[in-house]
């Protein structure tokens, strides 16, 4: 267990080991060797992987974060509508100037960003979809509906933070891609896919408004809303399966 952070939850059962995290999550469909809920557990509890998440967002500008809480598959509200967010992993956390700091987590490996909000805006049978993207993009064009649905969610649960509350100073959206290699054919991160998930990314930030601060891995994006700033990072990780010997 990291000794950088006080507990972890998975679905809000507290685990201590790689086993107990994949009993909570308990979903076969998703859990699957190499892929993105398995990489996430595995570098959370085999790599030091809140240690080297402290240590990319120090990069990032965030220097003596210290994490305090994780929580694994939790959801939180950021609408009216019954449906929450699920969230793949909730960090929280206080700088040495006593700021706290909320941090959702989306983990890829090279898994899309799901359909588009205008599929999203015709499959859904509530207007949620439409809000959410009138609520980012208030002047939005037909193009803007190409954007991918799950982005909006995910920003939105960052900004809203359901039972977390609001006293956080700083909210930060932190993709994590999982490069990984040796779980074999159809499991391995694919490079091609991977860029349009990027070039996905990248259209959204240019769509919502978001100005670029680095533009060299771990990218770094800052958006004012509604007098609150947003920052969304967006950092690869080479992920080999542990189990390869060379």
């Amino acid at each position: 267990m990291n000794s950088f952070i006080r507990k972890i939850k998975v679905k809000n059962t507290e685990i201590s080991s790689f086993k107990e995290w994949e009993h909570a999550f308990h979903d076969s469909i998703h859990w699957k060797e190499g892929r993105s809920a398995y990489s996430l557990a595995d570098f959370v509890i085999n790599r030091n992987g809140i240690e080297r998440i402290t240590e990319i967002l120090g990069r990032c500008g965030f220097i003596g974060l210290q994490l305090l809480s994780c929580d694994v598959e939790t959801s939180v509200k950021f609408d009216d509508y019954n449906r929450p967010s699920q969230r793949d992993m909730i960090l929280t956390g206080e700088l040495k100037n006593s700021d706290r700091v909320f941090i959702t987590v989306e983990a890829k490996v090279d898994e899309s960003f799901g359909k588009t909000i205008g599929n999203s805006i015709i499959s859904q049978s509530s207007h949620r979809a439409k809000e959410l993207l009138k609520k980012f993009i208030p002047y939005y064009k037909d193009q803007d509906k190409k954007l991918r649905y799950q982005l909006f969610h995910a920003t939105a649960a960052t900004i809203e933070k359901g039972d977390y509350g609001q006293d956080f100073q700083i909210s930060i959206m932190l993709v994590l891609v999982f490069k990984t290699k040796g779980y074999g054919n159809g499991v391995d991160y694919n490079e091609e896919k991977s860029q349009k998930n990027f070039s996905d990314f990248k259209d959204y930030m240019q769509a919502i408004g978001a100005k670029k601060i680095i533009d060299i891995e771990p990218y770094v994006w800052s958006l004012n809303y509604n007098g609150k700033e947003v920052v969304f990072i967006y950092s690869q990780i080479e992920h080999k399966n542990l189990q390869i010997k060379e």
